[in-house]
């Protein structure tokens, strides 16, 4: 177990884990504890350090996962961008704007691989 200086934040466990396997993403270190924050984000107990993971996954468009791109993809992303979610960031500019909405619909026309 370890406590950071201020805060009173605890971390109980860690651990490393490579989220795509042989993929091209190196994976991360993972703490788990007592903490609402982690690097000034909101967390849930969780966080991650290490390269970016790539946004959205193996397939950006497909905001939910499920496998299809379909109309609740937009929902989605329209509820990751109105909750300030970094994967509403579609273009990678450090802002959320217009422009992500246009960038997340020609990914989406564009289609997964």
């Amino acid at each position: 177990m370890f406590r950071r200086a201020r805060g009173g934040s605890v971390g109980y466990a860690l651990g490393v884990y490579d989220e795509d396997g042989p993929g091209p993403n190196p994976g991360g270190l993972y703490v788990g504890g007592q903490f609402q924050f982690a690097g000034g984000v909101p967390t849930s107990c969780i966080a991650r350090w290490g390269c970016p993971l790539p946004p959205g996954g193996p397939c950006y468009p497909d905001c939910d996962q499920d496998g299809a791109l379909t109309l609740p993809d937009f929902g989605c992303f329209t509820t990751k961008f109105a909750l300030g979610d970094p994967y509403a960031d579609c273009n990678q500019d450090g802002a959320r704007n217009l422009a992500d909405f246009g960038c997340f619909q020609t990914k989406f026309a564009l289609g997964c691989p």
